[in-house]
């Protein structure tokens, strides 16, 4: 009896070992984990993804000569410069960001503007300049383009 226990307990630590070790080296359509995705990243990206993207998964990471455009499992879209440091959010197809990404990204300003002035039309993708500042789109059509400070141009 003793032995058949053990064996069984054999088996199961066996197959939990490999369960655990596929999902984490499962791999996306062009063959790379998400963790060497996360790793081809700086820092910040990587940090930024954590805080706000927690709960997605890298599915690629496309290195440019501007910095990095990253593919999230939910159809969201990011771009980073070269140093880590986000240029581009873009929330999935016919979907919209919550408010904790909005908050972390935009000055207070451009947050109140938003919520008194486009409640039909919630925020598809931001974009920021450090010399521009923000673009935010809100909607197919809307577009409304913020100083660093959160002031509408």
């Amino acid at each position: 009896m003793k032995t058949i226990l053990k064996s069984l307990l054999v088996v199961a630590v066996l197959f939990t070992c490999s369960t655990t070790y596929a999902n984490i080296n499962s791999s996306d359509s062009t063959g790379k984990s998400s963790v060497e995705n996360m790793k081809t990243l700086p820092v910040d990206a990587s940090k930024f993804i954590n805080t706000y993207f927690h709960h997605e998964d890298v599915n690629g990471v496309n290195v440019t000569a501007q910095g990095y455009n990253v593919a999230l499992s939910d159809g969201s879209s990011i771009t980073f410069d070269q140093y880590g440091q986000w240029s581009g959010v873009e929330a999935p197809t016919g979907e919209q960001f919550s408010g904790k990404l909005l908050k972390g990204l935009l000055p207070k300003k451009a947050l109140d503007y938003i919520s008194k002035n486009q409640k039909q039309n919630q925020v598809t993708s931001i974009t920021f300049d450090f010399d521009k500042g923000f673009s935010v789109s809100c909607g197919q059509s809307n577009t409304l383009n913020f100083t660093k400070t959160g002031r509408l141009n």
